[in-house]
C-alpha cells in the first residue's frame, strides 16, 4: 500500500507525508518479510534542505527510527541533530531476509538476540560530530575461533568524539565487554599516517 500527502507548493517549505508497506517481500532463499516506511519531512525548495521531522523504518519487528536536518545540499551540504535508534535490532530476523549477508558471516557463526542502537549526529564535509551507542548485551554471538559470547554478558561499544576527512578527536572511546572495561580519549592525527596524543 502506499498513502503520500504532499503540502502546499506556493511555501518555501514543502511538507510530505508517505506511508510505504509491502507485505511479503522475498529476495531468493530468504524468508518473507513485511517492509514498512512512515515518514514525515519538510523540503526546502530555496536553499535546497530537507527538514525530517520522523522516519521510521520496519522489517517485520525490527525498526529503524530517526529525525534531523540535511540543509544546503547544493551549496555546503550540512546536518544538523541527526538522531537514529532501534532499540530492538534484530539481526538474526534481518538475515533471514537478506540470505546474501547470512552468507557472507564465517561458517558456523551465530547472531541470536536483539541488540539496541542510538547515534546522535551533526556537521558538515569539514567536520562531523557523533555520539554512537551499539549495546549488543542480549545477543548469543558465536564467531568460531574467534569470540564466543553468550547473551546477558554485557557487550557495548560508545563513541564520542569530533572527525574529519584526515583527524579525529576522541572525548570518548569505550568498549565494555565482561568484566573488560575499556575507555580511552585522545586525538588521531592523520589517517594515512596516524600519530596519537
Amino acid at each position: 500500500t502506499l498513502d503520500v500527502t504532499l503540502g502546499s507548493l506556493t511555501a518555501p517549505m514543502w511538507p510530505i507525508a508517505a506511508q510505504v508497506t509491502l507485505d511479503d517481500v522475498q529476495l531468493k532463499g530468504g524468508k518473507k518479510c513485511d517492509l514498512k516506511l512512515d515518514t514525515k519531512l519538510d523540503l526546502d525548495l530555496d536553499k535546497w534542505g530537507v527538514k525530517l521531522e520522523k522516519l521510521h523504518l520496519g522489517v517485520d519487528d525490527v525498526t529503524l527510527d530517526g529525525h534531523g536536518s540535511l540543509l544546503t545540499l547544493l551549496t555546503k551540504p550540512s546536518f544538523q541533530d541527526f538522531v537514529i535508534t532501534s532499540p530492538a535490532l534484530d539481526f538474526e530476523e534481518l538475515l533471514a531476509c537478506y540470505p546474501t549477508a547470512r552468507a557472507s558471516l564465517p561458517p558456523g557463526s551465530k547472531l541470536h538476540g536483539k541488540a539496541q542502537l542510538d547515534v546522535k549526529a551533526k556537521g558538515d564535509a569539514d567536520k562531523q560530530t557523533l555520539q554512537a551507542t551499539l549495546d549488543l548485551t542480549k545477543l548469543d554471538v558465536l564467531d568460531p575461533g574467534t569470540l564466543v559470547k553468550p547473551p546477558g554478558v554485557p557487550l557495548t561499544v560508545k563513541v564520542d568524539g569530533d572527525f574529519t576527512g584526515a583527524d579525529a578527536t576522541l572525548r570518548s572511546l569505550g568498549l565494555l565487554l565482561g568484566p573488560l572495561d575499556l575507555t580511552v580519549a585522545g586525538t588521531v592525527k592523520n589517517f594515512a599516517k596516524p600519530t596519537f596524543d
